[in-house]
């Protein structure tokens, strides 16, 4: 059975993505909002790309969670070789 209690997560606060190039690969929709959200941002976690994808209209494209659906499509441009993982100065606990 479920619990009520609010589940509070560290998704997206470890993870570390920078911009590396732009490629002709990317899919319409949110990969290529993810994208300039990653190249605006030049770098940062999964969730500080999240906050510039949905000021870029994210929510206008999917509705499903936009902190998910950054992280998806961000480990899907690292196979393009469109972005990078870099190494964070946060630990997980």
């Amino acid at each position: 059975m479920k619990s009520n209690k609010s589940v509070k997560s560290n998704r997206g606060t470890f993870a570390s993505f920078a911009f590396v190039k732009m490629t002709d690969k990317v899919q319409a929709g949110i990969q290529s909002v993810v994208l300039d959200a990653v190249k605006k941002a030049k770098k940062g976690t999964v969730a500080e790309i999240a906050a510039v994808a949905v000021k870029l209209g994210l929510k206008k494209v999917t509705d499903q969670n936009p902190l998910t659906q950054t992280h998806v499509h961000l480990n899907r441009l690292k196979a393009l070789k469109a972005v990078k993982r870099i190494e964070s100065s946060k630990k997980a606990a």
